[in-house]
């Protein structure tokens, strides 16, 4: 091997940090937990290049999937420029609460992925889940996608080059995300109103300091751009040169022949020019608040006037904290009537909670979802009672409103994979299903004294059941007193969408709608005209829609009062800015289309033509469709299948394709099996050395020196249960250490089983032993939720300390044995956001007590309890306070002994300070079994301080300071985590009741 990749793996298996229970410093292991709520029973459809598992009521989505994959993988690898070289693994969720249970990516021990809904992409794993709309369902597979092929680029398929590639390529968010999110969605009102509302108000000019979904914005503008000025081909060239040159600036340099820098001022340009001109003719939202005022990281999502309009309701979701509030709109007094959740950096679900007010106005209603239950709460305004009851029989809801005598509620929910209509009786708590097909039904409102029910749907037919879908949606009414299966279909836009429409009088809706690019209000007046007359007269029926607003930028939500007032929602200058006005239906010109309206107007044209000439009718009942066979051609990456259309020629129905065959999807049971997991890239210890070392007699703590550490593991397809492996070598030979674990975490209550053994010389006052230890654990973890758990633990601990012969006593003295079983409780709380490597947000504790008991010995007994706090408070960006408090008594017939000072892994290069002081005296009246070490206590050797006892006090402000001071791409991992740090750490260890107690052996002086 050369010493390249050698140095490299070496580095990856570095053993740097140890986490554990003050067993060997500050490294405690804390970290977020995967709740799982109930079991599943996977099954899976086989194609030749991929697979699709899934559970019970999942498999119209699983055919849906299979279909769409088919179509997108051959449009994706022409795209990105190279073929896919390995089978994905689609695992489909029924909804975000569902893909949040799975143990796909948990690394035990590892904070930053233990919690769920955090990625949907693990190596070739995909997890997709769906959320209401189908649209939604094809980006989350052509992001998955687009992803693999991405990385398979830019780090290849194997395991050396990826290590190698991965080790010495470092790409920022707008890069990679942007790319991802570019090639996975095409341009639309959302892309255009967030990119609009961020280079408008300068906050992509230092792009390279984005993050989250600015980042992707950004990403996706710059990529837009790209191939707007220099065509579609040049992504796979970037990414080409960009793979061989390991650099990013050189990616772009020489494909375009632009620098990122430059490249950063031409593509803001190009937007701000295309979107001043247009806002001059458009109208900015008031940046008001008809909510209490919301922070630049919250999102509000719901905002319902009441019907006499005295109230307002509207939820505020913080990285999935969310609180529903009510505002009195004659005091404008806010005040909340319901919280849920923590602040989680994960995929946060926005579709709820879903708020409806009842026809009285004295009762607001609201669903929100609960450990995978959804629940109904009311909320009456005159007692302030709060009451709720949970809903059953559908996977999700969607949208909900009360009839008009406040009886029945009609939902858009999701059962089967399929979102549909229902209307819940609540006196029976009974469903009814109006439609039943694949289109998404949304936004449904009763209307005629709940005789007819208005909504959304992208429906191609009027007649139900209709398993066809368009692009765009469009509003249709269902006659729910006659239950006709004739729809009558309100507007028809062949480029616009229209949305979450309100009863506004007889036969006239308001509705959001965007023909020109981005959602305004719009009126909807639906109308007759005699079409001609012979025995009878004959009419014909057409809507006529005129714009109410002509705003910059997207209204997410509106509402509508009985008073002819409507509430507004907007995002502008990166706040939810919202409003109260009265309805004005004036006349107003109709607004202009946007500068990349011609984007979006082209996308939904071939999706018609799809619909109309190939008739291609996406059918999910059907599991049946249609795969092409082609090879590449390696030498123009063109794919065979897309010769025609690059002609200019549609393949018509009645053609005949000899390279094409049918695929029966016949679903096949899932069996567990083992798949083997390979090297392990990050450092684990959650398991590792986690037991104090045995009390040598005097002032002596072995540490650790160079050392390497290798794991191999391997586990099932879901990783629910896992076998690891793993040795340490040290650099000094004699303290090997070596371990092997079972983890079982398919249900709730996980469990794991680890074997440990350790090695290790120590020095008493007169002899050298060799002692091995032998460990046995059983660990239980209960999680509460996703942020905290308590923790139990069982063991059973065998040591044997052989005196090295180096005289004839020592020679003939037998061996120390002794045999310990123990038991530990954790209670762990952890709701941090990892920024970066050592840069976290938030709070994380630890209460534990421990009790350990010596089988072959009477009267030894050991109990150890503790508490360890962190919280980390950001200053500026990546700028933070971190400070912590942590403090361990041990008490009993014997005891453990704290050597406080230094820091974990202390390399001391001095030759005059040692590592650890052994002129601190250690009391040897204390019956002391074990030692462990108390850090951080910086300026300061091991056993500054020891006894039974310590408390430490350590603040630190860590700032990455090249990352924090730059504006362009960084190449380098070390350049970009590169940190300094100020801190201050106060602390000490004693024995007795205080450390100025006469029995602290440092306080006696020996004369």
């Amino acid at each position: 091997m050369p010493i390249k990749q050698f140095i490299i793996i070496a580095v990856c298996f570095l053993s740097l940090g140890l986490h554990a229970q003050f067993y060997n410093g500050m490294q405690t292991d804390f970290g977020k937990n995967r709740v799982q709520y109930r079991p599943y029973l996977w099954q899976y459809y086989r194609l030749p290049s991929f697979d699709v598992y899934f559970y019970e009521n999942g498999s119209n989505l699983a055919s849906y999937v299979a279909k769409q994959a088919s179509l997108f993988i051959p449009e994706m690898e022409a795209m990105v420029g190279t073929t896919l070289q390995n089978r994905i693994i689609f695992l489909v969720y029924n909804n975000l609460s569902d893909f949040r249970q799975s143990n796909i990516g948990l690394i035990t021990g590892n904070d930053q992925y233990n919690i769920g809904g955090t990625t949907q992409l693990i190596d070739n794993k995909v997890s997709l889940y769906y959320e209401g709309d189908h649209r939604l369902l094809d980006k989350q597979i052509k992001a998955a996608i687009a992803e693999i092929l991405i990385n398979q680029a830019l780090f290849g398929s194997d395991f050396k080059a990826k290590l190698t590639n991965s080790t010495l390529l470092s790409l920022p968010d707008w890069y990679f995300k942007g790319l991802i999110s570019y090639l996975s969605e095409e341009w639309n009102s959302d892309i255009e109103n967030n990119i609009r509302d961020g280079v408008m108000n300068h906050r992509f000019d230092k792009f390279n300091r984005l993050s989250g979904k600015d980042a992707v914005y950004a990403g996706h503008a710059i990529w837009f751009f790209i191939t707007q000025k220099f065509g579609k081909q040049t992504i796979p060239n970037i990414l080409y040169l960009t793979r061989i040159s390991k650099n990013v600036e050189t990616g772009f340099l020489y494909t375009i022949g632009l620098p990122v820098k430059y490249l950063s001022h031409e593509w803001l340009d190009f937007f701000q020019q295309k979107f001043e001109k247009d806002e001059s003719t458009r109208i900015s939202p008031n940046e008001t608040f008809a909510t209490k005022k919301i922070k630049s990281n919250r999102i509000v999502r719901e905002l319902r006037l009441s019907p006499d309009e005295q109230w307002t309701a509207y939820s505020v979701n913080y990285m999935g904290r969310i609180k529903v509030y009510l505002k009195n709109n004659n005091s404008g007094k806010n005040f909340s009537i319901y919280k849920q959740g923590v602040r989680l950096d994960q995929i946060t679900d926005y579709s709820y909670p879903i708020i409806a007010w009842h026809p009285t106005g004295k009762l607001v209603a609201f669903i929100v979802e609960k450990k995978g239950t959804k629940y109904l709460y009311t909320y009456e305004i005159e007692t302030k009672e709060l009451s709720f009851k949970e809903l059953f029989n559908v996977e999700k809801i969607l949208d909900f409103s009360f009839s008009h005598n406040g009886f029945n509620l009609v939902l858009s929910a999701v059962k089967n994979g399929k979102t549909d209509i229902f209307v819940f009786n609540n006196a029976a708590n009974s469903y009814e299903q109006i439609t039943n097909d694949l289109a998404d039904d949304r936004y449904p409102q009763f209307i005629d004294l709940s005789s007819k029910i208005v909504f959304s749907s992208n429906r191609l037919s009027n007649t139900l059941p209709s398993d066809s879908m368009q692009y765009n949606y469009d509003i249709f009414v269902y006659d729910y007193k006659n239950k006709s299966n004739e729809l009558t279909r309100i507007t028809e836009s062949p480029y616009a969408d229209d949305i979450k429409p309100n009863y506004y009088a007889k036969n006239e809706f308001l509705l959001l709608s965007n023909p020109g690019g981005l959602y305004n209000k719009f009126i909807a007046k639906y109308d007759s005209t005699i079409s001609y007359i012979d025995t009878t007269t004959h009419y014909r029926y057409f809507t006529e829609s005129k714009p109410l607003t002509n705003y910059s930028r997207n209204i997410l939500d509106h509402s509508y009062s009985n008073t002819l007032k409507s509430s507004d929602l907007f995002y502008f200058k990166g706040l939810n800015f919202s409003q109260i006005n009265n309805i004005e239906t004036t006349d107003l010109q109709l607004p202009n289309e946007s500068p990349f309206f011609k984007n979006m107007k082209k996308y939904k044209l071939d999706s018609i033509r799809k619909e109309t000439q190939v008739k291609k009718i996406l059918d999910t009942l059907k599991p049946t469709f249609q795969i092409d066979t082609n090879h590449l051609d390696i030498n123009n990456y063109i794919f065979n299948f897309q010769l025609n259309q690059l002609k200019g020629h549609v393949k018509q129905e009645n053609e005949k394709t000899s390279n094409e065959k049918t695929v029966d999807l016949k679903p096949m049971v899932y069996l567990t099996s083992f798949y083997t997991n390979s090297l392990t890239t990050q450092v684990d210890f959650g398991f590792l050395n986690n037991s104090y070392q045995p009390f040598t007699g005097g002032p002596f703590y072995f540490n650790p020196v160079f050392n390497v550490f290798f794991k191999l593991g391997t586990n099932d397809l879901f990783e629910d249960y896992k076998i690891t492996g793993g040795v340490r070598f040290a650099g000094n030979f004699n303290s090997n250490e070596y371990l092997l674990s079972f983890e079982n975490l398919k249900n709730r209550l996980d469990k794991q089983i680890v074997f440990h053994r350790l090695a290790l010389n120590k020095l008493n006052n007169t002899s050298l032993l060799k002692t091995h230890t032998h460990e046995m654990y059983y660990i239980i973890r209960y999680p509460f939720n996703q942020v905290s758990a308590f923790r139990l633990t069982s063991q059973f601990r065998y040591d044997r300390s052989a005196y090295l012969s180096t005289d004839i006593q020592s020679l003939s003295h037998p061996d120390d044995i002794s045999m310990w079983v123990g038991f530990k409780g954790e209670l762990i709380y952890d709701n941090t956001i990892n920024k970066g490597i050592n840069i976290l947000f938030g709070t994380r504790g630890k209460i534990f007590f421990e009790t350990y008991h010596q089988t072959n010995a009477h009267l030894k007994s050991l109990y150890v309890s503790g508490i360890d706090i962190r919280h980390y408070q950001p200053i500026h960006r990546t700028f933070i306070w971190a400070s912590r408090f942590a403090a361990s008594n041990s008490f009993g017939k014997s005891k453990l002994i704290y050597y406080l000072g230094s820091v974990d892994n202390w390399i001391n290069l001095s030759t005059k300070i040692p590592t650890f002081d052994p002129s601190v005296r250690i009391d040897q009246t204390q019956d002391y079994v074990y030692q462990a070490v108390a850090t951080n206590m910086r300026g300061f050797p091991q056993n500054i301080r020891n006894g039974n006892n310590f408390a430490v006090l350590n603040n630190e402000l860590r700032m990455p300071l090249i990352k924090y001071l730059m504006n362009r791409p960084i190449h380098s991992d070390f350049l970009e985590n590169f940190q300094v740090i100020g801190f201050f750490d106060i602390g000490t260890a004693w024995s007795g009741s205080s450390p100025y107690s006469k029995q602290n052996a440092y306080n006696t002086e020996i004369v």
